[in-house]
């Protein structure tokens, strides 16, 4: 049986073999086979719904807003960048931050543009990021209806 330090060197060499097969051929297979469409619908879909969780102050659009902080996550966060004196990311971020918006505010119309342009790998790593997001928010969600039940019961007396 390989020991952990050998199957963590081996997990290390096949991800950075993935990274680089991907990164010569420019994305990965099978785009003809993926409706990108239903790909976006679903990421405004589980937005939506993290978002009605959370029930903000009600902007039914505050969704896009979620979106417009998460989709350059993959590229870095800000700070770290600057930190890293990271020109190339700074330049990718600003540009898919500018995409986004129309005077300065989120628009639905301009992120599904710049959705469809992404690689497949980064709508579908987005996919599977705000999939994540939507079931960590109802796990907290139910965390916090389990806890105010536990205590009403303890208030009352119930046990």
């Amino acid at each position: 049986m390989p020991t952990k330090k050998l199957q963590k060197k081996k997990i290390g060499t096949l991800k950075n073999r993935i990274n680089n097969y991907i990164l010569n051929k420019g994305d990965i297979c099978c785009e003809k086979y993926i409706n990108k469409n239903k790909v976006i619908d679903l990421i405004f879909h589980n937005y939506m719904v993290t978002y009605k969780i959370r029930d903000n102050d009600g902007d039914k659009d505050e969704y896009l807003d979620g979106i417009d902080n998460d989709l350059v996550k993959f590229i870095g966060f800000r700070v770290d960048l600057e930190n890293k004196n990271d020109k190339e990311g700074l330049e990718i971020s600003d540009i898919i931050n500018k995409k986004m918006l129309k005077n300065k505010i989120p628009n639905k119309e301009n992120i599904t543009k710049l959705l469809m342009s992404l690689p497949l790998y980064y709508l579908l790593a987005f996919l599977g990021y705000s999939t994540y997001e939507k079931y960590n928010e109802k796990e907290h969600y139910q965390k916090l209806v389990d806890n105010r039940e536990k205590n009403k019961k303890k208030l009352f007396g119930i046990f």
